[in-house]
Order: structure tokens, then sequence, then C-alpha cells
């Protein structure tokens, strides 16, 4: 018979040593942290969190496994990169795992970014993502100041950027500036680009027009920091308008996507927050110059309008001599207009006058008479009339009083309830308990007292 391998090493199977969990958890972990007390993983970040202590916490995966990493405060600070989410980066340290524990993990020393083709393909991922969102749309974009009283640069105190801009800028259009200083690459960069922004816009400390944030050439990862997408959404967030001048004409970042103009380079920066003032004045000038120009040709032109007016105007005397023989002729119209009417209205009194006569008053006089007559017989009359139907009325009223008199109600047996003051009792809720009432019959009254929804006789 022939016996498998596996049973025919049996035997030595038996034969190894018997370990604890323990003892093989100890086993385990001084094997790993010999054999790989320094390795570098390639890997993008998942699951970031950077604790209130300030040590972070992240995964690194590939397509196939996923690590978890840990990276101490101290490191974290000392990195000089800044770790993200979905960040492709090398890192450099040791593999362990904690006793007791059957899970290892590595302890980060160093890291580096994983390329530019990983910096890229992040860069793309987060631009869609905030192109989704709106805030790179041409509507949410302010105009600048034509006249900027003044301007905010966010930039290196240090170098050539902010010498450029202060010299523009004072070449250009002097106004005041007010330098915000940062850093322009690095770790720190985003955090306090952001906070510059958030204090440039405090309208309580300065009043600016425009906000410039620039820095020179460089690397896609010296230029990092403004990919950040806290820096993005600061820019968005400025109620000051911004101009971007990030790198060389040909280097691009989100912020300049945000922003609110996008120059070249720095010195672009400041042609574009300012206007030239030799131009403004010449300018100036020309306006000057044709306002001068059109006021002479109006003046000139009013002038031959006042010699052709004074053309046509008449002497004075001339003018009361012309109303002078308008008036009498009026007066010559009215004098004869009032003698037609006179003779006019004379002829019609004569001829009325002629039909007035003694007789023709009399037979006037003798018909009003007959009609004062007719009046005076028919007065007795018609006041008999009215007096009748006065009569009847006040008959009606009165049929109507005596059958309202209650006691003629209290004749039908009928009786009424009052209290001592006089008011009268209509219900029974109206009783109260202990005080006195008056009932009222057709023959005298009776004195009564309340007790619950009842009258009783004979009170106290």
């Amino acid at each position: 018979m022939k016996l498998s391998n596996d049973l025919t090493n049996q035997g030595s199977f038996t034969n190894n040593p018997e370990l604890t969990v323990t003892e093989l958890s100890n086993l385990v972990k001084k094997t790993i942290d010999t054999s790989f007390s320094y390795v570098k993983v390639r890997g993008e970040i998942s699951g970031l969190k950077i604790a209130a202590s300030g040590h972070a916490y992240f995964s690194l995966k590939d397509e196939g496994a996923v690590l978890n990493a840990i990276c101490w405060r101290a490191k974290v600070n000392s990195l000089g990169v800044k770790l993200e989410e979905g960040m492709e980066i090398i890192c450099a340290g040791s593999l362990t795992t904690f006793p007791g524990q059957s899970k290892y993990q590595m302890i980060v020393e160093n890291v580096t970014l994983g390329g530019i083709g990983a910096l890229m393909a992040l860069l793309a991922k987060r631009k869609e993502a905030l192109t989704q969102e709106g805030l790179f749309e041409e509507r949410h974009k302010q105009p600048l100041a034509k006249f900027p009283q003044a301007i905010g640069v966010i930039t290196s105190p240090k170098g050539a950027v902010i010498k450029d801009i202060l010299h523009r800028i004072a070449e250009r259009f002097p106004c005041d500036i007010i330098v915000f200083p940062v850093a322009v690459q690095g770790e720190d960069c985003p955090g306090q680009v952001i906070k510059a922004i958030r204090i440039a816009n405090d309208a309580d400390k300065f009043k600016l027009d425009t906000l410039i944030i620039a820095r020179g050439g460089g690397s896609i990862e010296d230029l990092w920091g403004f990919n950040d997408e806290g820096v993005v959404r600061a820019a968005f967030e400025s109620k000051i308008p911004i101009i971007s001048a990030i790198g060389h004409e040909t280097d691009f970042t989100l912020l300049d996507f945000v922003a609110d103009k996008r120059a070249p380079t720095p010195t672009a920066a400041a042609e574009f927050a300012t206007p030239v003032k030799i131009e403004i004045e010449r300018h100036l000038k020309h306006l000057l110059v044709n306002a001068a120009n059109i006021f002479d040709s109006k003046l000139y032109s009013l002038e031959n309008n006042l010699v052709l007016i004074a053309a046509k105007l008449k002497h004075p005397s001339q003018i009361i001599d012309e109303l002078a023989s308008k008036i009498a002729l009026i007066k010559s119209r009215i004098d004869a207009l009032c003698q037609n009417k006179l003779h006019s209205l004379s002829q019609f009194l004569t001829k009325q006058s002629a039909n007035i006569g003694p007789s023709l008053l009399s037979n006037h006089l003798w018909q009003k008479q007959s009609t004062l007559d007719k009046v005076e017989i028919n007065i007795p009359h018609y006041a008999s009339q009215y007096f009748q139907k006065l009569a009847h009325r006040l008959e009606v009223i009165e049929s109507v009083l005596k059958a309202s008199d209650y006691n003629k109600i209290l004749e039908k047996g009928f009786a009424i309830v009052k209290d001592l003051d006089g008011n009268l009792i209509s219900s029974k809720s109206c009783i109260v308990p202990n005080k006195s009432y008056e009932i009222i019959f057709k023959d005298g009254k009776a004195k009564v007292r309340g007790e619950g929804d009842f009258l009783l006789s004979n009170p106290k």
C-alpha cells in the first residue's frame, strides 16, 4: 500500500513545538519587524483621517489589496507633502503588528508624490467634481474695478514676484497696496492662502477693490497648493474680485478657473488690476479739447442766430404806432356795435309799450283773484279730511296699547316674577338661593325666596 506524502510527513508535524496564541503573535511581530523594517510602498490614499491628536490614519490601496497605514503627528508636520484623499504616493517606513492582534500595518516615515501622471489624474478628477458643482461658471465672475483705490496681494513677501507687482502698479496707477504674506508652495501653502483670502475679505479692516494671488513658475508639485480644494472654495466665496497669476503662461491651476480673471504672469496681473494713469490723463486732455471746441462752435452758432433775430426785430416806436392803430380800429368797431344794440333795444321797447294797456293788466289781475278764491273755498274741505285721518290713526294706536297692557294678561291667569329691585325674572336660571322675589297676580302681590330652581313662600 502506498501512502500520500501528507500522511508520511505526519510524524514530523507532530514533533513541532506547541505555541500559545500569544507566543505565535509575538513570533509573527518579531518576524515582520525584522523582515520589513524598511519598505517602500506605492498606493492611493483612501479613508484619510487626521485625528485630534494630529496623527494621520489612512489606507494605501491598489487594484488588488489594501494596507492600513499610520503617520505620527511629528512626521505629518515634516512630510513636505499635504496628504489628500485619492492622491497616489510612495510611502517609506516599516511594517509592524500590535501585540494581541493578527493585523499588520505600515508606520509611515516619509512620503513622496507618485509622479506627475498620478497628480494629473488627481487634478483632472478634482476639476471635474468642482465643475459639476458650478464653481467655474462664467456667471459667477465679478467685474474688476476700473479705478481701484486699494489692491491686496497674496504672495511670498520675498522674491521677484512681489517686486514686479509693486513696481508695475506704482508705474501705471499709484494706489494703496496691502500685502498678505504666505507660503507659495509646500504643505503650509493651502492653509495660509485660505486664511489670507478670508482676512482680505474682512471689510471692517480692509476695503479692497481687487485681490491678486500670485507666485512664480515651478513644477506641478510646486504649484500643487493652488490646486487645493479649500483654496478654490475660499476664492469662490470671496466678495472681492480675484486675479490669479500662478506660474508661467503655460501653467494652469484650479485657482485660475475659479478666479474672476486669470493673468499669464504676475506683471500682467498688475496691469489687469490698474488702468494707465498717463493714458487716462491723455484721454482727459483730449476730452477737454473736444469740449472746448464744441463750446466754441455752439457759441458761434448762437451769435449768428442772435444777429439774424435782431435783424428781424422792429423798432419800438414802430411797434407802438402799429398797436395804437389797432386799438383805434377796435374802439371804433365797439362804438358802432353799441349804437346798433341801443337802437334795436329802443325799437323793441317801443313795440312792447304799445301792446301794454289798462285793460290787459285788469284781465291779468282778475284771473289771479279767481284762482285765490277757489283755493280759499277748498281749504276747509282739505283740513277736515286730514283731521279725520289723524283721529283714525290715534284710535288704532290706543287699541294696540290696551291690548299690550300686562294687567289684561294677568286677568287671564298669568303672573309676573320680579326681584325686589324691580328686575323681571324671565328664567329659572336667574333664581338665586335665599334671595327674595315678588310675584304679581291680577289681585295683588306675594313675596317668596329662592331655593335651588324653585321659589318658596314665606321668606325669612
